[in-house]
């Protein structure tokens, strides 16, 4: 079982959690995205069928009126999945948006509601920071999660349909794309951890350069002294070593993108091949007819394109429960106020802190502080 290494939240709990945030919002969110399934499904399976009805006619000599009359009840099939389809979508969307601020809406009451030692320290804040992410980053934050659930699950139901059908014609063939199909998804894995990575690495060197050069968005402290005391020939083997990281990060990324590709290409080049000369062995041995064959070289298609979406969902979830840990580790923040602003402190406890007659100017005319003085024990509020 996966754990976040930070916040030990586990992949299973965080779906839980997500699934259950859904549920409470809105009771009726999951039955609607299982019923969304069965239109997707259907309709590539009419999809498909069409293809062999068309093959048949014309290879059987049917006629055509029977032709025509069987498109006809396809098209009209369609058509009233289509609507089903559509009319499902059109009643998930609004409880996707209210289940995403409602999500949003936690957040903010925790930030409203925090202490003021985890507001101010700097872990606070970016716990904020990231927790926020997960609602205003719509790829792998809540709303990925509610289009990405349902997705996962027609492909599940899709793959169980299909792949029943394809085991007519060759339980060989099912085989070899279930076992290439699980190869491809542990490359689709690596490849997101090489993306994650990169962006880490990217971002870090990036902003180090950003820094040095013009400083942060909103303090230019570096590249300023830099330039005043004209210190910039002491920074150039630090500014090229820089650059020279920069360099390894990109060719990294690009070497294992290479190698990525290559793998997929050469795992999807075998599926297909294989695919192909068994079913095309089974139709020449007359074991079913051209429009049986186009069947169940569409069906078998659609099992692996269902199954790489799959794997692409499944990732995408991955990294959706990393950013739901540092979402779920800011709800779970516990007070570290150790004075609620209610309570007297003992008269015993010494002073940490003691200002006295302090003044202070912003235009050096007008005095913001005057002549101020206070006490502040451990754990004191006086503001």
């Amino acid at each position: 079982m996966k754990v976040s290494k930070k916040y030990g939240y586990t992949f299973l709990s965080n779906m839980k959690f997500l699934i259950k945030h859904i549920h409470n919002n809105d009771k009726m969110m999951l039955p609607l995205m299982f019923i969304s399934i069965l239109p997707l499904v259907v309709l590539q399976l009419l999809n498909v069928s069409l293809i062999k009805v068309l093959i048949d006619s014309i290879t059987r000599g049917y006629s055509i009126k029977a032709l025509v009359l069987s498109v006809l009840i396809f098209v009209v099939l369609m058509g009233i999945i289509k609507l089903c389809e559509a009319t499902t979508e059109a009643a998930i969307y609004p409880k996707t948006e209210k289940a995403f601020l409602s999500f949003s809406r936690r957040i903010m009451q925790k930030s409203l509601s925090m202490d003021y030692e985890n507001l101010e320290s700097l872990e606070g804040r970016q716990m904020l920071e990231l927790a926020s992410k997960f609602v205003s980053q719509r790829y792998v934050g809540m709303y990925s999660f509610c289009y990405a659930f349902p997705n996962i699950l027609k492909c599940i139901f899709g793959m169980f349909s299909f792949g029943a059908i394809a085991s007519f014609a060759s339980p060989l063939v099912l085989l070899i794309n279930i076992v290439i199909g699980i190869g491809l998804f542990f490359i689709e894995k690596k490849y997101n951890d090489v993306i994650t990575r990169f962006r880490k690495d990217n971002n870090r060197a990036e902003y180090k350069l950003k820094y040095l050069s013009s400083g942060t968005p909103t303090e230019n402290a570096a590249g300023k002294d830099i330039r005043v005391y004209n210190i910039s020939g002491w920074f150039s083997p630090l500014v090229d070593s820089l650059f020279h990281d920069y360099k390894i990060i990109i060719n990294r990324f690009a070497e294992s993108q290479r190698l990525i590709a290559f793998a997929e290409a050469a795992l999807m080049l075998l599926r297909d091949s294989s695919t192909l000369y068994i079913l095309i062995k089974l139709c020449l041995e007359g074991k079913f007819s051209a429009g049986d064959f186009f069947l169940y070289i569409s069906v078998i298609r659609t099992f692996s394109t269902w199954f790489q979406d799959l794997a692409f969902g499944i990732c995408r979830m991955f990294e959706v429960s990393d950013r739901c840990s540092e979402a779920r580790a800011f709800l779970d923040l516990e007070d570290k106020s150790s004075n609620r602003g209610n309570e007297k402190l003992d008269g015993e406890v010494p002073y940490s802190v003691e200002f006295r007659n302090v003044s202070f100017s912003y235009d050096n005319k007008n005095d913001a502080l005057k002549n101020i003085s206070f006490k502040v024990r451990k754990g004191e509020k006086i503001a």
